[in-house]
């Protein structure tokens, strides 16, 4: 009987298993893809990504209208502005029920308005832009107004209200918001006061536009001669015949907002006494398509 030491044994099978690695057909190799390949699936993947999170948001935004419960807010129509104006947007708010407003927020372009977006206005914080006053308060008013508006307040504003305590329940954003438009100039329009009026009485003509002008200063001319008011009325009282003229107006800032000229005529008193039999305080001036017309009764 042949007998094996340990070191024979050990030598046996180190033997034995190199050869039988040797004559083993399994092969383990880590896929290589070609790299255009890669680039397209990693493409792909960072799509798939994007749309988990919108996917999320909407979720989130669900979410929080559901608990929301009968909170709400309403915001004034679209604005129109003119650059340098001043603004202000009309809100109303209706807090989640068994939840105290702890703080106010006015957001732009932002859909939820939350955590770290920049606000335009923000009732925790010490730093707010002074262009932008909110007017309201932290019970229904959320009113805000906006000064010297510039292309940057273009877009959609929003407002946020968030409960005491940070309680997420009590959170709420009105979606809709409100869109400022901004713009360098406005058409103006002269509008009368009055239908109709007569010798000695007071009438005014107010300068108006599609777009809101608030605080920018005008220009009134009568015949093309400048006038010294600058507010958006002109005023007449009494009547009398050296009113009649062409009337214009227009932004300090912006030549090409002239309006349409507007024609007064009052007649001179002579002219009612005249051999026509008109007698004194009959002629009267009539507004009609942008133009007071003399109207004589025999």
């Amino acid at each position: 009987m042949t007998v094996f030491g340990e070191g024979t044994l050990r030598k046996g099978c180190g033997e034995f298993s190199e050869e039988k690695k040797r004559k083993s057909p399994i092969r383990i190799s880590v896929a290589r893809f070609p790299l255009t390949f890669q680039k397209k699936l990693d493409r792909v993947t960072r799509k798939l990504r994007m749309v988990v999170w919108d996917i999320k948001i909407v979720w989130i935004v669900g979410m929080l209208a559901a608990a929301a419960g009968d909170a709400s807010v309403s915001y004034s129509d679209p604005v129109c502005a003119v650059r340098g104006s001043t603004v202000t947007l009309l809100c109303t708010f209706t807090p989640v029920p068994s939840f105290t407003v702890d703080r106010v927020r006015w957001c732009r372009n932002h859909l939820i308005c939350q955590g770290e977006t920049v606000s335009v206005f923000d009732s925790a914080s010490q730093t707010n832009n002074r262009r932008y006053r909110y007017l309201g308060d932290k019970k229904s008013n959320c009113s805000l107004q906006i000064a010297d508006i510039r292309e940057e307040d273009q877009g959609k504003l929003r407002f946020r209200m968030e409960a005491e305590n940070d309680d997420t329940r009590g959170h709420y954003t009105g979606q809709s918001g409100v869109r400022i438009i901004v713009t360098e100039h406005s058409q103006m329009t002269i509008r009368s006061s009055a239908g109709d009026a007569g010798r000695g009485q007071n009438v005014t003509l107010v300068c108006t536009a599609p777009c809101t002008f608030h605080q920018l200063e005008l220009t009134w001319f009568k015949d093309d001669h400048a006038l010294s008011e600058s507010g958006p009325a002109l005023q007449f009282g009494p009547l009398t015949s050296e009113d009649s003229g062409n009337y214009t107006c227009g932004l300090k800032t912006s030549p090409n907002s002239l309006s349409a000229p507007f024609e007064v005529y009052v007649a001179p008193e002579e002219e009612e006494g005249g051999s026509d039999g008109v007698s004194g305080g009959n002629v009267w001036i009539s507004y009609s398509s942008l133009v007071w017309r003399k109207l004589r009764h025999g």
